[in-house]
């Protein structure tokens, strides 16, 4: 069995859209509202997931995951060999992306696996390919077992960053061909609160070079000609996966 993870707040504009891109390949879905303000957890328990309500009142993602981790062992059962995706709620997984993550469980059954992210920029048929967003990969998928299992905490505030399988398989992923959509840095707009958002947050973070590479083109300051520490010059291309 696979069962889907989703640690989420206000992603309402496209929750449907990513919880149906993973119910042909989960059996069920976890879902770890964290204080939306939105109806994205209504959205959720319409389309059949499980909703759990966060009871925190900080921000802290790595102990989200381990809770959200948590409820899928209590509420399900898994058992060794079964596994769990963890994507975002502003991503949706690519239409071959079933039967691709299950013929890859199918034939190694113990190893977890990173999964191409492509970020839609401007538009839903064009994606960012420069510097990071060319190469960006997540661990994603990873296989359940009797073991505890805990997310890392990392040197970022709220523990941002933490990834999206437990730190059991950090450094142990191996690359599979299938990608996730990325919706949440399509519009300009969203960039920019998204970057104000980790600025006031986590801005004084070095090795996220003040998350720059976000509004890159967007605002005045940080022009799409400019070589940043993770990105750019601004490069768009075709987005040439279905989905």
């Amino acid at each position: 069995m696979i069962f889907g993870l989703l640690r989420v707040r206000n992603e309402a504009r496209w929750i449907d859209r990513c919880v149906a891109s993973i119910q042909p390949l989960c059996q069920q879905i976890i879902v770890f509202d964290d204080h939306s303000t939105d109806e994205t957890p209504a959205i959720c328990a319409r389309m059949g997931a499980h909703v759990v309500l966060s009871a925190f009142g900080d921000l802290d993602e790595s102990r989200d995951k381990d809770y959200l981790l948590s409820r899928l062992y209590t509420y399900c059962h898994p058992k060794p060999g079964d596994y769990a995706l963890m994507i975002d709620g502003d991503e949706v997984l690519e239409k071959e992306g079933s039967r691709k993550l299950s013929a890859a469980i199918d034939k190694n059954g113990t190893v977890a696996y990173m999964l191409k992210i492509l970020y839609l920029w401007d538009s839903e048929t064009t994606i960012r390919t420069d510097g990071v967003y060319g190469r960006f990969e997540r661990p994603s998928l990873f296989p359940l077992s009797e073991e505890i299992m805990t997310f890392r905490q990392t040197g970022a505030r709220g523990h941002f960053h933490c990834s999206n399988v437990p730190s059991q398989f950090i450094g142990r992923c191996r690359p599979l061909d299938a990608a996730v959509i990325h919706l949440g840095y399509r519009d300009s707009d969203d960039r920019i609160r998204k970057y104000e958002w980790y600025r006031r947050i986590d801005g004084d973070n070095p090795a996220e070079d003040g998350y720059r590479h976000i509004v890159q083109g967007d605002i005045a300051q940080i022009p799409a000609h400019a070589k940043l520490m993770h990105a750019g010059p601004l490069r768009l291309e075709p987005l040439m996966v279905a989905w």
